[in-house]
């Protein structure tokens, strides 16, 4: 993945600084979300930094770190928010579910790929299988359930009150990402980008043709789409439960 030109210089700023500010106990940062995905609206999305230090930090450090997130926002105000989270490196290798988060859905910014080191060393490794979309069903479901009831999900982080940009916020996690752990039920994961998942849905899912055409055009242009968060999890229901079912009957097994 390439990071979108306007928000380039953050992304290396941000790297940079981190850095600097953690001193020999950086060992590295890793960006995802909407930037990761090279799908970031100037002004809306957020900057999303996974750092990892060798060591634990202590408060102080860590207050050093909240204030770099303001000053990284005044200095450039093309994210909404700037999100700088500090995990040290044996949490990480106790963690396999974010290990797994990095590899195929984040790309190194700066430093070593720890990921890489940690698992050639011996780091229990998840894959992106039957098993695992299984393994995560009744997360998956809790969330989109929550986000019915006009709830915050688990897993979308702060939803936007902008109405379009709530309902590009859910077409990303309750057809790309969903869509992609379906994927991977049926062996044909390839990665979480919208680029990806999409034609592969189509193919595994030619009954939702509408639901799928209307989650890539709010992808593409949610203003334009005029949708709510509310309307589009609503249109999309059908499909969200058709995955979740065919989840739940896979064997669980890898593919």
């Amino acid at each position: 993945m390439s990071i979108q030109p306007e928000f380039r210089p953050l992304a290396e700023c941000t790297a940079e600084r981190c850095k600097d500010l953690l001193g020999e106990n950086y060992a590295a940062a890793y960006l995802h979300g909407s930037l990761y995905m090279g799908d970031a609206v100037c002004g809306v999305s957020d900057l999303d930094v996974y750092l990892v230090t060798k060591t634990p930090v202590n408060e102080v450090l860590r207050q050093r770190i909240l204030k770099l997130e303001d000053v990284l926002l005044q200095e450039f105000p093309v994210v909404s928010e700037v999100h700088l989270a500090l995990h040290d490196e044996a949490a990480l290798r106790d963690d396999a579910f974010a290990r797994f988060v990095l590899r195929y859905n984040a790309m190194l910014l700066g430093g070593e790929d720890i990921v890489r080191r940690l698992e050639e060393r011996g780091a229990a490794r998840i894959y992106p299988d039957a098993a695992m979309a299984k393994g995560r069903l009744a997360f998956a479901r809790s969330c989109f359930q929550d986000a019915l009831a006009g709830k915050q999900p688990a897993c979308t982080g702060p939803v936007p009150k902008e109405p379009c940009w709530a309902a590009r916020k859910f077409a990303r996690y309750f057809v790309v990402v969903e869509g992609a752990y379906f994927l991977m039920t049926r062996g044909k994961f390839t990665a979480f980008t919208a680029e990806a998942v999409l034609p592969g849905l189509r193919e595994e899912a030619p009954d939702f043709g509408e639901e799928l055409l209307l989650a890539e055009r709010v992808l593409r242009d949610a203003k334009s789409a005029n949708l709510s968060g509310e309307d589009f999890l609503r249109r999309i229901q059908p499909f969200a439960e058709w995955m979740f079912r065919c989840m739940e009957k896979s064997d669980g097994g890898k593919i």
